[in-house]
């Protein structure tokens, strides 16, 4: 409970035993000034919900507050002590049975839901890019959320949150529910299932496959090891399961290639209680084998894409020698620190990373990889300031901005293209001070936003060459955030980047091509496999390393 209804239930029980108290010694004294007693707990009712709003779970707390005026009107004793001892075991079974109660301070979900999506559609910048149908969405999903708030599922409700934000298909439409970690963990229960000791996964030839097999597992121990072909899935092939499967939480992918790649790892943990799976064993043959679930899948499925997606995680913007030739950056996020985010005043991470990239050049290095992998993007102007250093001599655009009208509070539509009216440029300028050695840029579908930009600013130079396993999330308009809340946070994309002929920049549109596209494609293999899940190696960066060498 919050602090403010936990005082209100103590003052209230105290001015019970009060009135009590007051009942009892009121009998023995002709004066009636006692009865003023009755008045408070119905008095302190009344502003305590102007201050923090009704609830219906006080409901009894408010009616038998309001009982006690009777013990004004009637001075009787036994009345005034029923009254009083009433409140005071109200109050208490108030505390005890609400404390942990679903409908304790709930929010009004449906009224939320229609204020955030009446903001959304009004100000959502890839409506017609995305071919999107606001009104079938709320037809879809205001049942959905009414449903779940009528059962007091917290759960299903943000699930039904992230089932609209996947219909975006923009990896900038996001709710981020105000939840508790067990709260959480019901609603990835509820999506992703049960963890039978491996994942699943699909390699570049179609086969799937597990992953991540738990070590002494009853999977192992049947034969399932990393690399085993998967066929079927509780008596049905297992390309049914996979194709039947559709959990909001990870299919608000912009690129349907990326979408299509991880949906198998998502959906791995897609049975109950227990599995019976057929594989390829090493003998060549058919094997089947039934499983207990370990546990939930969550956990699983963070390790297998994080393994797969991430690549290993390093301090953001930090610089080493790879060998004689090579130095890698790691870049997390596009953000240097607090007073750097917004300001465009990058000094001094311009000054930390030309030093650093100074003692590269000055112990030979002249080819560079840089990872991105897992980037969460942040702001342009880190961008900028990286590209300052690795561009050649000169001025260029990233992109250009759009117009506001003030009077509408929108953006200028062109008349004659349907387009956002074409604003300033967003340029930056470069120093040559890098050189013309080789650039691979490391991407998955985890890289988003800033760091999409990054991905296809420096893609427009000769040396560089993107390589990754699935292009980058390919989501990169400015996002506004619905905060006013109680349940969550919504944010979409409300700012719009453009190209320099006015079309929509970066983001996908209704075909869901990549239009950040790999110019290296790394195969999932055996090898892949192998070294992933097996060896422990990072088998994308060794490629970019092999790739420089040639």
């Amino acid at each position: 409970m919050i602090f403010g209804d936990i005082f209100y239930l103590v003052l209230e029980i105290l001015f019970g035993g009060l009135s009590l108290a007051i009942a009892i010694i009121a009998s023995k004294y002709a004066s009636s000034k006692y009865k003023m007693i009755y008045l408070v707990a119905p008095v302190l009712t009344v502003g305590f919900i102007a201050l923090t709003g009704f609830d219906k779970v006080f409901i009894p707390a408010y009616i038998v507050s309001a009982l006690l005026i009777l013990g004004f009107f009637f001075e009787k004793k036994v009345l005034r002590m029923i009254l009083s001892i009433l409140l005071m075991v109200t109050m208490i079974g108030e505390y005890v049975e609400y404390n942990d109660s679903p409908l304790y301070r709930e929010p009004d979900y449906v009224a939320e839901f229609k204020h955030a999506y009446e903001l959304m559609e009004e100000h959502y910048v890839l409506t017609e890019h995305k071919d999107i149908d606001f009104d079938a969405l709320y037809d879809k999903y205001l049942p959905q959320i009414k449903d779940a708030a009528k059962r007091h599922d917290k759960a299903d409700v943000y699930i039904a949150w992230l089932s609209f934000c996947s219909e975006f298909k923009d990896g900038h439409v996001s709710f981020m529910p105000s939840i508790t970690e067990e709260e959480f963990d019901v609603v990835t229960e509820r999506l992703y299932g049960y963890d039978y000791g491996f994942s699943l996964m699909r390699k570049s030839d179609g086969t799937i496959v597990a992953v991540n097999v738990e070590a002494g597992s009853a999977a192992e121990a049947a034969g399932i090891k990393n690399g085993t072909a998967i066929i079927e899935w509780n008596g049905q092939p297992v390309e049914d399961m996979i194709a039947a499967f559709d959990a909001p939480l990870y299919n608000n992918i912009p690129v349907k290639e990326s979408e299509d790649f991880l949906r198998v790892i998502f959906a791995g943990g897609q049975s109950g209680d227990s599995l019976k799976v057929s594989f390829v064993n090493d003998d060549g043959a058919i094997a089947e084998v039934d499983l207990d679930k370990l546990g939930t899948y969550a956990d699983r499925l963070e390790d297998t894409l994080s393994k797969v997606l991430d690549g290993k995680l390093e301090t953001n913007l930090s610089v080493s020698q790879i060998d004689s030739s090579t130095a890698f950056i790691r870049i997390d996020s596009m953000g240097y620190d607090s007073n750097s985010y917004g300001s465009n005043n990058y000094d001094a991470m311009y000054s930390e990373l030309r030093d650093a990239l100074q003692l590269q050049k000055d112990a030979g290095v002249t080819d560079l990889i840089i990872d991105l992998r897992a980037n969460t993007g942040g702001d342009p102007g880190f961008d900028k300031t990286v590209f300052r250093l690795l561009f050649p001599e000169g001025e260029y655009t990233m992109s250009y901005n759009s117009v506001w009208d003030v009077e509408n509070s929108c953006y200028m539509i062109d008349e004659t293209t349907g387009g956002y009216v074409l604003g300033t440029p967003n340029k930056f300028y470069g120093e040559g001070f890098w050189g013309n050695g080789k650039i691979i840029v490391l991407v998955s579908a985890t890289t988003v936003s800033a760091g999409d930009m990054f991905t296809e600013v420096i893609s427009r130079l000769d040396n560089v060459t993107i390589m990754g396993i699935t292009p980058s999330n390919c989501a990169c308009q400015a996002v506004r955030a619905v905060s006013d809340m109680e349940f969550g946070m919504l944010s979409f994309s409300a700012v719009p980047d453009l190209n320099a002929d006015g079309s929509i920049y970066i983001d996908t549109d209704v075909t869901r091509e990549a239009t950040v596209p790999l110019d290296i494609q790394i195969e999932v293999d055996d090898e892949f496999i192998d070294a992933i899940f097996n060896r422990g190696e990072d088998y994308v960066l060794d490629k970019a390393v092999e790739y420089i060498g040639l």
